[in-house]
């Protein structure tokens, strides 16, 4: 995927646009068919104040479907909407609800504290299924680390890894 954010006063969009392929193997590896798609993601966050955010987001919200000879396959549209609350500097509480079209909701809550200047540990909980997270994060400047493991009642422990750097504008000084 590729995508592009931007900040307008105190609200944050961003869109991103994927590449969705799905391929089917054979019992021995060979792929025997491959199917892909474009589909959008589009966000938005609002800064109420500085304790308090609100934000949206929608996943596949253009209904991109994988085509076949033999019909099609749809691609689950996601809508979040979710709010965030500071009551301090270290301290950072959040709740979303995330809606499948097709499923009911779901509900998340979490919870994000600030160690030390460049290190965090986060936690959370989701409903339906439930399931639940633990985390920790590195975040010198414009570089982050960010690990977290995951207890999913179907699949059992799940590990994700995420880096990131980010790209920062220079500034431009007047003489």
């Amino acid at each position: 995927g590729m995508g592009y954010s931007h900040q307008i006063s105190l609200v944050s969009v961003g869109a991103k646009v994927n590449y969705y392929q799905v391929a089917v193997n054979d019992q021995i590896g060979f792929t025997q068919s491959t199917r892909s798609t474009f589909l959008v993601e589009l966000g938005g966050l609002a800064k109420l104040s500085e304790k308090w955010s609100v934000g949206i987001y929608g996943y596949n919200f253009t209904q991109s479907k994988l085509k076949a000879a033999e019909g099609e396959d749809r691609i689950p549209v996601i809508l979040k909407a979710g709010v965030s609350y500071k009551p301090y500097e270290k301290l950072f509480l959040s709740l979303e609800t995330e809606k499948d079209v097709d499923y009911d909701a779901t509900v998340r809550a979490g919870i994000n504290y600030q160690v030390h200047q460049y290190f965090f540990v986060r936690t959370g909980i989701s409903t339906k299924p439930f399931n639940s997270s633990f985390g920790v994060g590195f975040q010198p400047k414009n570089f982050s680390f960010d690990y977290a493991l995951s207890n999913n009642n179907a699949l059992g422990w799940i590990h994700q890894l995420s880096l990131r750097y980010a790209f920062k504008k220079k500034t431009v000084t007047k003489d």
